[in-house]
């Protein structure tokens, strides 16, 4: 089992769902984005009714079984979530709403599949997070001139897949994902848009680091227990972790 539905769950468990170690029987969850399945499995052996859905399955020896039995669907054109109106206790996500393009669309969609009492849990990348996590060039969230990613394309920066590439395809290649496929909002965007669908919004980055499996998450919760601002900082530069209610 990965972490990511193991710190989804303890998350959720300190908003105040209950989840622990034992979810409530007949609670549902969707998994917006969820790749090739994998963790609406995990969410699947930690006792929840779990379902998933995403534009395309990623490759992932899950995908064939989780699709037939309906565990994984594709979404629906023009943007519609593949399930019915207020099914689902919870929607998570995890580094999906950098790419979202369309938030309004999105959001009125998740409302739409959560039931009243439900709640939503996003984790993903900040808009200043200092290196971009899909092309790995320094502030390309916000920065994203040829001249800038030539830069760092001369300098050697590449993704595994860029390796041996010259750096001018290096830079075509970034310039046109970052424009397609990422929309970094600022957080006063994201707290318009999801204040507009969502009665209440709060960020959970201190339950984030606390449960983070890795030492690293462990240092920070510490630093930040004793600095505060550490976990603004950490929200700015590095991580969103946000949770919504109806």
């Amino acid at each position: 089992m990965s972490y990511v539905a193991k710190l989804q769950q303890q998350i959720l468990s300190d908003a105040g769902r209950g989840l622990g170690r034992s979810p409530q029987a007949g609670d549902r969850l969707l998994d917006l984005g969820c790749g090739n399945g994998e963790t609406v499995a995990d969410w699947m052996a930690l006792g929840l009714d779990s379902y998933g859905c995403d534009l395309g399955f990623k490759p992932g020896p899950l995908v064939g079984e989780l699709s037939d039995e309906g565990r994984i669907r594709l979404i629906e054109t023009p943007y519609r979530l593949p399930f019915q109106d207020a099914e689902f206790d919870f929607v998570v996500s995890n580094q999906v709403m950098e790419h979202v393009q369309d938030y309004p669309a999105v959001l009125d969609e998740m409302r739409r599949v959560l039931k009243p009492d439900g709640v939503c849990l996003h984790i993903f990348p900040s808009r200043y997070m200092l290196i971009e996590p899909h092309v790995f060039v320094p502030l390309a969230s916000i920065i994203r001139s040829r001249a800038w990613l030539s830069l760092w394309a001369i300098a050697g920066v590449r993704t595994g897949r860029q390796r041996g590439l010259g750096w001018r395809q290096v830079v075509s290649e970034n310039r046109a994902y970052l424009d397609s496929s990422t929309n970094y909002l600022s957080r006063k965007e994201l707290e318009r848009q999801f204040g507009a669908r969502f009665g209440r919004m709060e960020y959970a980055e201190r339950s984030y680091l606390r449960h983070f499996p890795k030492k690293r998450g462990r240092i920070i919760a510490a630093v930040a227990n004793a600095a505060p601002g550490v976990y603004w900082l950490f929200r700015e530069c590095w991580m969103r972790v946000v949770i919504l209610r109806r």
